[in-house]
């Protein structure tokens, strides 16, 4: 009987890390496909798209980097999506802690309702919505505005970061703050001297998912911004695919460089990060 039920355990064991291999296959291929193909040339790519390059070709990501879309070099549109990227996650990260922590602490009138009002929104396509909003920017003066566009994004990622933090908060050990409290301290030192430390986990999770919903949001950029002084990594990105360097040169070799460097922000900050996610979810589990 114990002998079967090993193998049982055996055999499921080797099923999963079989399916999980292949799904990790499934994910992360075509990212290192597009990251090796980033280092090849046209002729390599037409030649065999799946092959390593040989030689390996440095100035893809530099050309990608130096060629102008619309006139405008395609670092600055970097740039201007961390400029409204960098306000509007720590605008979620603190409004999204505060209201979490409310919801989660407190009992007022009217919390259940506003729960429910936030976990309505998150299934809310950006285009059924995205006429109003313009129309709101535009009364506001606020398009074709990074200010403007940085409120849109944090207004539609905060709900999903309260919704985080109230789960969280909701499963915060109550002795630490009640030990705090019978201290003498306030429930605003306590929120800022005992929770927010112990919290950071959640809180690098909120802001690392803000952050790569802004990275890869096109409909509000390309809406609201029509500068293209102004004008966000994604809608450069479809500008620079259609030829908008006005380069007859810009083949494969670099749109691969271009998704390249779009994808590797995100990237870098989920493997500096993914120890603190983890540690937050599994905490989220356990809980």
């Amino acid at each position: 009987m114990t002998r079967g039920m090993s193998f049982r355990g055996r055999a499921t064991r080797v099923v999963l890390i079989g399916a999980l291999s292949v799904w990790a296959i499934i994910a992360i291929g075509p990212i290192i496909w597009v990251y090796y193909s980033s280092f090849k040339t046209n002729a390599q790519i037409v030649s065999n798209i799946w092959a390593l390059p040989h030689p390996w070709v440095l100035g893809n990501w530099i050309t990608v980097l130096t060629s102008a879309v619309n006139s405008v070099p395609f670092i600055t549109n970097i740039m201007n999506t961390l400029i409204v990227g960098i306000p509007a996650v720590i605008v979620v990260i603190l409004a999204g802690s505060l209201a979490g922590f409310a919801l989660a602490r407190f009992r007022f009138a009217g919390a259940q309702a506003f729960q429910l009002f936030l976990l309505l929104l998150l299934p809310v396509p950006q285009f059924a919505v995205m006429v109003p909003v313009w129309s709101y920017m535009h009364t506001l003066g606020l398009t074709n505005s990074r200010l403007g566009l940085f409120l849109v994004y944090a207004a539609f990622n905060l709900a999903l970061a309260i919704t985080l933090m109230r789960g969280f908060f909701s499963n915060f050990p109550s002795d630490i703050l009640e030990a705090a409290l019978l201290d003498g301290c306030t429930e605003w030192y306590a929120f800022w001297r005992i929770v927010v430390p112990l919290s950071v986990g959640p809180m690098v999770t909120v802001g690392i998912l803000t952050f790569s919903s802004v990275w890869n949001e096109f409909l509000f950029a390309v809406s609201l911004i029509q500068d293209p002084s102004k004008m966000t990594v994604q809608p450069a990105l479809a500008a620079l695919s259609a030829g908008a360097t006005g380069q007859l040169t810009f083949g494969w070799a670099q749109q691969f460089s271009a998704l390249a460097i779009t994808t590797i922000i995100p990237v870098i900050l989920f493997l500096v990060f993914q120890n603190r996610i983890f540690r937050a979810v599994t905490l989220q589990v356990q809980n």
